[in-house]
Formats: structure tokens, sequence, C-alpha cells
């Protein structure tokens, strides 16, 4: 049971972590368009000062401002995708619905290992409740296996009857008693311990 909620608390910790990344990079696109929204914007101005001179005509300016649009639309995509991504992560967390993230940058420095590669990778191999669980069903199966087999062994029962009777008249017998073995051996069933 400690390993299967290990096992639970790992995989709620990784959904989180994805969660927190999917909101980060959404955060990050949406940053990034809002910057060319800007940048287009500059050179629309532009364009358009150009218009007015006769250098471009209608369609270069549609052009830019078709590639506008199209960037508000990724900004409102990429807006959506994180709000949607920090509610989710808010309720991974338990959180109630609702509840306003703010969400840090990442420190994507790696950490320092303490030891040797190989001893990082022996410690995470024992520590993995995934491992331990699967170990815990392997026995339990190899348990089962063994209660399978002990259906080809003879059952033995042993009987055992004593009684005693008062007022029966002369010839009844008072005391008796009765001690019996039985045995019960299931030689050929055709084959269907094996299979079980």
């Amino acid at each position: 049971r400690r390993a299967e909620r290990a096992r639970t608390t790992i995989d709620l910790a990784s959904r989180a972590a994805e969660a927190y990344l999917g909101a980060l990079q959404a955060a990050t696109l949406r940053d990034v368009a809002q910057t060319s929204v800007t940048q287009i914007e500059a050179n629309l101005t532009r364009a358009e000062a150009l218009k007015a001179g006769g250098i471009l005509s209608d369609v270069d300016l549609l052009r830019l401002q078709a590639q506008r649009d199209a960037l508000i639309q990724q900004v409102l995509e990429a807006q959506s995708t994180y709000d949607v991504a920090r509610r989710g992560l808010a309720l991974l967390l338990g959180l109630p619905d609702g509840t306003e993230l703010e969400l840090a940058p990442v420190d994507t420095s790696p950490p320092e290992v303490p030891g040797s590669e190989d001893e990082a990778a022996t410690a995470a191999r024992r520590k993995r409740p995934e491992l331990r669980a699967a170990e815990a069903q392997l026995a339990q199966a190899r348990l089962g296996i063994d209660v399978q087999r002990a259906n080809y062994y003879p059952s033995v029962v042993a009987i055992g009857q004593y009684s005693h009777t008062e007022g029966q008249g002369a010839f009844a017998i008072e005391d008796s008693a009765f001690v019996g073995l039985t045995v019960d051996w299931n030689l050929w069933d055709w084959g269907q311990r094996k299979a079980g």
C-alpha cells in the first residue's frame, strides 16, 4: 500500500510539473507573439505612410494587416492555453477552482548529484515505488501459484465422534466412539489443475 501511495504521489507530482511547464510555455509563446504584434504594428504604421506616398499598394498593406491579425489570434490562443493550464495546475494542487496562481520562472541549472552516477542510479532504482509495488504483486502471484499447486496434494481429514446416552433401556450402548480417517485425492482431472 505504501508503494502504491508513493507511486500515486509521484504521478501527481509529475502531472503538476507538466501542467506548470505547459503554463510557462504558453506564457512564453504569448509574450513572443505579443512582441511580434508590436513589431508588425510599427511596420504597419510605416507601410501606411509609404502607401500614402504611393510607394506601396493596397495589397501590401492588406498583407501586413492579415499577418498582424494572425499574430493577435496567436496571442489570444496562447493566453487561453495559459489560463487553462493554470486552472488545471490549481486543481491538481487541490486548490479551489478559480485560484489565481502567479507562476515563477524555472531555474534550469542542474542540481549537483551527490556521489557517482552509478550510486545515484542505484538509489533511484531502489526508491522507485512502482518497482516495489511490482515486486509485491510478483510475490503475491508466486503465492497464488503455490496455492494452486496445493490442489495436487491429497486432502486428509481425521474424524472423531463420541456419544453418551442414558435411559434407553438395558440393551442400549451407553458410551460409543468412532474414529476415522478419510483421504480424498483427485488423481486425474483432465488437466484442469495444471491449467489453473
